[in-house]
């Protein structure tokens, strides 16, 4: 499990972080990344769901990410051995649609790979951040030197070494399986789990926003390397968070972890918009621990705890769909007139009051009790 998580997020962090600079490669302009971005988006808001409802019937997480994760090493070696022009974006599209339930089916399996452990999900998790680091500051430093078909070449072997990965995983017993329908319906009556999911989308559009146009936009101000390394730090931040974590969440409660987390991500997105040196850069990014790993650790041991067994891999897919689909969305296609009026910095000041508002909805909405409240978040159901 370790293991899948590190190549997995690895190439994420090879090839993420720096898809613009690939996109545009292919013939893309820079003012229509975002809105490129924004549909890419919107077909994991239905590819996901679908792949988790066709785990949740008819199979399992292991195989169905064993399926996404072939054809996905097929687009990076089409990558590799191709000029870059509309075949490059034609093959993203069908990338964004085979990896969009990637990261819900891990946590699924790592949630399982825990309780058999006798570990926390957070320890498995961290793995994925490390590969990202290591991932994103490797990409940076062979873009700088005009390295690209490495980046893909690495990315692509990730790639297969997670599909190897996900073959050694075991197939975990499914429940029995009633009505999908009836289920879903009773996942969808719980209150925290829909104010989760709205305090989470409104969170998620300063987080989609910087995903991807933070590193350009670093890179702009200082260098490859330098945008590279503070992706790093932000995740190293987020990997001691994932170690050591446990006893704040415990101590907190998920909800007042929740709002803590974006009340940090309002106060980071105004100091981005503002801070251009290169030290300043780095430093910021140690706020990634609560602004991220905080919100994640906190946000996937509440929807476990919510949903019934029968669903889990949907109430998966529904919160990654909403955070990061519906809401990433909205936020890619909003920026391109924001950052025309005021630069990036009005964007992140808008992502600024949209966290705000989050942190209310998950103090106030997420603190009422419940028979699994006072649990330890960091520790899995």
């Amino acid at each position: 499990m370790s293991a899948l998580y590190l190549t997995l997020f690895g190439s994420f962090g090879l090839y993420g972080p720096f898809v613009g600079d690939f996109l545009r490669q292919a013939g893309l302009s820079a003012a229509s990344l975002p809105m490129f971005f924004a549909v890419t988006r919107l077909v994991r808001v239905v590819t996901t769901p679908a792949w988790t409802a066709w785990v949740d019937t008819k199979s399992n997480a292991r195989d169905a990410l064993l399926w996404s994760s072939v054809p996905t090493g097929l687009f990076f070696l089409w990558m590799l051995v191709t000029k870059p022009g509309l075949g490059w974006l034609v093959a993203y599209l069908l990338f964004v649609i085979l990896r969009g339930p990637s990261v819900s089916l891990c946590d699924i399996l790592a949630l399982d790979s825990a309780a058999r452990a006798n570990t926390t999900y957070g320890k498995l998790r961290l793995w994925g951040t490390v590969g990202y680091c290591t991932g994103a500051f490797a990409a940076g430093a062979l873009l700088e030197r005009n390295a690209s078909r490495a980046v893909i070449a690495l990315t692509l072997a990730a790639t297969v070494l997670g599909a190897l990965s996900v073959h050694r995983l075991p197939v975990v017993e499914t429940p029995k399986r009633g009505s999908y329908l009836k289920d879903i319906r009773t996942l969808l009556g719980q209150r925290r789990y829909v104010l989760l999911l709205l305090c989470s989308a409104l969170h998620q559009l300063g987080l989609g926003t910087y995903d991807l146009l933070y590193a350009p936009w670093a890179k702009s101000h200082s260098s490859g390397t330098i945008a590279g390394l503070s992706i790093a730090v932000g995740g190293a931040a987020e990997v001691l968070f994932m170690l050591s974590g446990g006893p704040l969440l415990r101590r907190l409660g998920a909800h007042r972890a929740l709002a803590l987390a974006f009340v940090t991500s309002a106060a980071r997105w105004v100091l981005l918009g503002r801070c251009t040196s290169p030290a300043a850069i780095v430093l910021l990014q140690l706020a990634h621990a609560l602004t991220f790993g905080a919100f994640y650790l906190a946000s996937i041991e509440m929807v476990e705890r919510e949903a019934p067994p029968t669903v889990r891999a949907s109430a998966q897919g529904i919160f990654t769909t909403s955070s990061f689909g519906v809401a990433a969305a909205i936020a890619l296609a909003v920026s391109s007139p924001l950052v025309e009026r005021g630069g990036l910095p009005l964007v992140f000041d808008v992502s600024a009051v949209c966290a705000l508002v989050a942190a209310l909805v998950a103090y106030v909405g997420l603190r009422a009790p419940s028979p699994t409240d006072g649990r330890d978040v960091a520790t899995p159901a």
